[in-house]
């Protein structure tokens, strides 16, 4: 049963074992496994990977491969045996399993890892985060990947992390990454005051190490820069850094916090 075209993890999860009593047995027959050709090659492979996922995502839908396997389980003439279980099928666990959606990061990853490609996430994540790399996804397929749907408080500070290591020739931000950032405090400021204190946390521990935006168009550590709440900068003559925020950010309510 075993051969080049599964791989033998899948045969070892936990949904292949059945404990009807006090005997667990693991099943060692199956029916109704499906996979792909090729699927195995796209393992860490984004550019097959693409090629792979896009044809058949635009030629089919995923009825086929997500419809369950039959395991069959411990003693002759007994339920496990002859009449089975429903069992994850072999595609639903690869994808969930292995790297294998390509990402406009050009990385491949499993698929709770992925973002799904909206309009809105692709502009604010760019090639930074893990956004799948593909075509418009119809509901079924949506709903067979089950990619991410909105950014985290991590996938924001990451965001920021991956952008100020991303400068120009003369060290300061690329262009197209200014409303980026400013797209991130904006998202940041409405979600700080429902922080928990593990987000807190999580905050603190970045910003000992993370770099903003200042108004000089570079990147500064965080512990160093200041925001001058009820006035202009300009009057302490460059003695401080001071953080790069839009109007509409600076107006924002929960700035101080």
């Amino acid at each position: 049963m075993i051969n080049a075209d599964f791989k033998c993890e899948y045969f070892a999860t936990n949904d292949k074992k059945f404990t009807p009593l006090q005997t667990t047995f693991t099943a060692d027959c199956f029916s109704d496994i499906i996979t792909l050709n090729y699927i195995q090659l796209t393992e860490n492979s984004p550019k097959f990977a693409f090629k792979f996922w896009s044809d058949y995502i635009e030629n089919y839908s995923p009825d086929i491969i997500k419809a369950p396997a039959i395991a069959y389980w411990g003693y002759a003439n007994r339920p496990g045996r002859t009449n089975g279980d429903r069992v994850e099928n072999f595609v639903p666990w690869f994808v969930k399993n292995i790297r294998c959606i390509p990402t406009l990061s050009e990385k491949c990853e499993t698929a709770s890892s992925v973002l799904l490609n909206t309009e809105e996430i692709k502009a604010i994540s760019g090639k930074y985060l893990p956004v799948f790399n593909g075509p418009e996804l119809s509901p079924d397929w949506k709903s067979f990947f089950n990619f991410r749907t909105s950014l985290e408080l991590a996938d924001y500070l990451d965001l920021l992390s991956k952008i100020s290591l991303d400068i120009n020739d003369k060290g300061s931000i690329k262009i197209d990454n200014c409303k980026k950032i400013q797209t991130i405090y904006y998202a940041l400021l409405g979600q700080c005051a429902n922080w928990s204190t593990d987000d807190i946390i999580k905050v603190e521990e970045w910003a000992s190490t993370g770099f903003l935006l200042n108004t000089k168009q570079q990147f500064t550590e965080c512990n160093t820069l200041k925001y001058f709440l009820d006035g202009n900068e300009v009057i302490f003559q460059d003695q401080y850094c001071f953080l790069m925020l839009s109007a509409e950010n600076k107006k924002n309510s929960n700035l101080e916090k």
